[in-house]
């Protein structure tokens, strides 16, 4: 893309890079999470009243890291385990969809524990199903639509939530499920995520250690963030239901406002700029909120707007690492979102533990606000810094033949190819004819057919075009 102004830049991104299906799709998923995990729509009790809230929030969050980090950990099997496997696009949306019904039942006297705890788990696996389909929905597209659309969808999902939370129960509970079908019939339907057999892309984890730097430092500010809202967030989602998706939706739109004016700051999209700047107000929201009075709006939208910046930057972050370095969106989602998810069930324990047992004095939050000040810090500063995101975001177009090479090494290894299936493969993805494939392999043609055969058999193409969209990484037909 060529350098200009930022206008021109912006000049470029068309209503359908704002306004579309993977976009609204994306969305529905986003607004059927606040309703699960940010209301008592379904998740509500008479009997528990808001630890039940809390205790299926903290299943759920459990299952979902569980499924992304393990599913990360074993990615190939993974992989092949989903992939073009028309079964698993039909079986997550109805489990999601059953599970959603069965946890609006808690107030009948016969559903009680292991059950519903059991339910919650089913449904965080679920949920991080379908946040690996979305990530591999994203890490497809051009770095300036993953920005603006994330933040498009984030949006539309926090102007959802209010509509939905101020419905009766019943009709609630029912929309709940409607985001959830269509969010689903989009993700598997229109758009045909993991509908056909191909490589997403390497799944090797950087030697460097560059990438374990990155994806420890998001979960300590998973860890930093979740601590400071379950200490400063006050808002009861039983008794405040005017309030909060207000609330929500405020610290949405904040949050929007700080990635948008960071990110487009420059000529091109300034990742680096963005990081930095975001740990900024991050850091000086955790050193505000021992000084405003808990309880009040301002603190609130505070103590949320941490939690939306931190999701949506992540999720930038995410998409452009696995695009950029062509790793398999398995691998850097899985990890990233896993262990934010971890990183924030582990703050919001150690917050309810605090709440719970500590005299919490003025002195005592802004010494524990301090605390997580520093651990922003230790993550810019010795983890993943700005030098880290600059190389992140950094040109690699010094050595052409390198990313092709190691794509091809990474598809062979994938489709489990011989050595000279993989020869072959590389020359007709270079445009070589069959004679001059044979010449230069040294082979007879009835060889070099019979190489070919086996090829086009185990990446189920039938011609070089459907072989070069396997390279690229798209789907085949």
């Amino acid at each position: 893309m060529q350098r200009g102004s930022i206008g021109e830049y912006l000049g470029s991104i068309t209503l359908a890079d704002v306004v579309n299906m993977r976009m609204i799709g994306f969305a529905l998923t986003r607004a059927w999470t606040y309703v699960m995990f940010f209301s008592t729509v379904v998740h509500y009790s008479v009997r528990n009243d808001i630890s039940h809230l809390n205790s299926t929030d903290t299943w759920s969050s459990l299952g979902l890291a569980v499924l992304m980090v393990g599913s990360a950990l074993l990615s190939k099997q993974f992989i092949r385990a989903v992939l073009g496997k028309r079964w698993v696009t039909i079986a997550v949306p109805t489990a999601l969809l059953a599970a959603t019904a069965l946890l609006a039942l808690v107030e009948a006297d016969w559903f009680r524990q292991p059950w519903c705890s059991i339910i919650c788990t089913v449904t965080g696996i679920g949920l991080g199903i379908l946040y690996l389909a979305w990530g591999d929905a994203y890490t497809r597209i051009d770095e300036t639509k993953t920005a603006v659309e994330a933040m498009s969808s984030f949006l539309l999902a926090a102007i959802i939530f209010p509509i939905v939370i101020m419905l009766p129960r019943i009709a609630g509970v029912a929309s709940a499920m409607l985001l959830l079908l269509v969010s689903a019939y989009i993700l598997f339907g229109r758009l045909g995520v993991w509908k056909e057999k191909r490589l997403l892309g390497s799944v090797q984890v950087n030697k460097s250690g560059f990438l374990i730097k990155a994806l420890l430092s998001v979960g300590i500010l998973g860890f930093a963030e979740s601590l400071m809202r379950a200490l400063f967030l006050e808002v009861n989602p039983v008794v405040d239901v005017d309030l909060y998706p207000w609330v929500f939706l405020a610290a949405a739109l904040l949050s929007a406002a700080v990635i948008s004016i960071t990110v487009f700051s420059e000529k091109k999209p300034d990742f680096a700029f963005a990081y930095k700047v975001i740990l900024f107000v991050t850091a000086f929201i955790f050193l505000l909120l021992p000084i405003i009075d808990r309880g009040t709006f301002l603190a609130n939208v505070l103590a949320l707007t941490g939690y939306s910046t931190l999701s949506l930057l992540v999720w930038v972050v995410l998409a452009r690492t696995a695009s950029r370095y062509h790793l398999s969106s398995v691998v850097v989602f899985g990890f990233g979102w896993g262990l934010m998810v971890a990183g924030g069930l582990g703050g919001t324990f150690l917050g309810s533990l605090l709440t719970s047992f500590v005299d919490l004095t003025p002195r005592t939050l802004s010494f524990i606000a301090l605390l997580s000040v520093c651990a922003l810090l230790f993550a810019y500063l010795f983890l993943f810094n700005e030098r880290s995101i600059v190389e992140l975001t950094a040109e690699h177009d010094r050595d052409a033949s390198r990313p092709f090479r190691r794509r091809c090494e990474d598809v062979a290894k994938f489709y489990k190819l011989s050595a000279k299936e993989t020869e072959v493969m590389i020359l007709v993805a270079k445009g070589r004819s069959t004679p001059r494939i044979c010449e230069e392999l040294d082979i007879s043609q009835g060889t070099a057919n019979t190489h070919l055969t086996h090829l086009y058999k185990k990446l189920d193409v039938h011609d070089k075009q459907q072989l070069l969209d396997v390279l690229e990484g798209r789907q085949t037909q």
